[in-house]
């Protein structure tokens, strides 16, 4: 189906991006909108399941800015810190989290769907952590 503008508004809900949900439609769909409109430069809005990464580097990338609400981790749910509460040392190539405690890497990176990973862990504190039983 061909996308519906009208007043500079594009709807491409009709769009198939050939995956299942949102979360990895958002480029797919700026840039064909881009392309309908036939501009250099334009700017997004979206609801928070289009925020990964990937695609919003994507956007950005090819001169679309991308607005959206941030995402609520999972973590907040479940007892778990979000990500972004622990502190990287680079030159320690380790983790501090938010009680403090360093999480250190055997330097093994791991292939996880696609995506290059390093766990990240501290077995003597995480053992005792009232949420351990998250990670047995």
């Amino acid at each position: 189906m061909s996308p519906f503008c009208k007043r500079g508004i594009v709807d491409l809900q009709q769009n198939d991006t050939g995956t299942v949900n949102d979360t990895h439609a958002l480029s797919p769909m700026a840039l064909d909108a881009k392309e309908l409109l036939g501009v250099e430069h334009m700017k997004t809005l979206t609801d928070k399941g289009y925020t990964t990464a990937k695609h919003l580097e994507k956007c950005t990338r090819n001169g679309i800015t991308p607005y959206s609400a941030p995402k609520v981790h999972s973590s907040q749910h479940n007892g778990l810190y979000p990500m972004i509460d622990f502190k990287y040392d680079k030159k320690a190539d380790s983790y501090t989290c938010p009680d403090g405690q360093t999480l250190t890497t055997n330097g093994t990176v791991y292939d996880k769907a696609g995506h290059k990973v390093k766990h990240y862990k501290n077995r003597k504190v995480c053992e005792t952590w009232p949420v351990s039983p998250f990670f047995n």
